[in-house]
């Protein structure tokens, strides 16, 4: 079995983008469940099937699945990019429907450990360590991120998408959704144990990148 890297954090702590150079700098696979379900409601669409119709999905899916790759933020189905067949607002409005269904997460479970056997590694990366869907992973790394510099961030790119929402709004809504971390054990200065914590306020993210990158070749 492959080395399992598992990167959480809360929201907007850079997770997916520190999680995509890490694997490059190791030669390891980076594994996006989101995107996973992304390429389910794409491959269904391609036979207009919508997510809400579960009946049919569950029929299709476990024998079309072997016709989807994903790779760095790319669905491929048949060895084709299909991406660009659906707008983004609809494949994000699906995707969440899609993760609903159980069956459909037993169905990617599988093509997950398929895309685990031809890889040195993968990377996962989660909103909270969720139980990976192979052994438990090698290494766990959560990215400690202070949620001003996070409401900052997230505001900004707000501004530029054009996106009107009050900086305190903002800032609100990530102090809730961090109340998540509580709950799995994560305090102001205590992680469970076997996690890495890092502090990440102040450094960069190449800076991060090569702190994980050490622990796992020290691992």
């Amino acid at each position: 079995m492959s080395k399992i890297v598992s990167i959480a954090g809360p929201k907007h702590s850079w997770k997916r983008t520190i999680a995509l150079l890490v694997a490059k700098k190791l030669g390891y696979r980076l594994f996006d469940r989101a995107l996973l379900y992304r390429a389910a409601v794409i491959i269904c669409r391609q036979e207009n099937i919508f997510a809400d119709e579960v009946d049919r999905v569950n029929r299709f899916l476990p024998y079309a699945v072997g016709r989807i790759d994903v790779q760095e933020g790319n669905v491929f189905i048949d060895g084709h990019n299909a991406m660009a067949r659906i707008s983004p607002p609809r494949i994000n409005s699906a995707t969440k429907r899609m993760m609903k269904n159980q069956q459909v997460a037993y169905v990617l479970a599988d093509l997950q450990k398929k895309f685990a056997e031809n890889t040195p590694g993968l990377v996962a990366y989660w909103d909270g360590h969720i139980q990976c869907v192979f052994d438990e992973p090698k290494l766990r790394v959560f990215l400690d991120r202070n949620v001003q510099a996070r409401a900052e961030y997230f505001h900004a790119y707000l501004i530029r998408s054009r996106i009107h929402r009050p900086f305190p709004q903002v800032l609100e809504e990530l102090k809730l959704s961090d109340c998540q971390y509580r709950e799995l054990g994560y305090y102001p200065d205590v992680s469970p144990p076997g996690v890495h914590r890092l502090n990440c306020n102040g450094i960069t993210i190449d800076a991060i990148v090569e702190k994980i990158v050490a622990l796992v070749r020290s691992t």
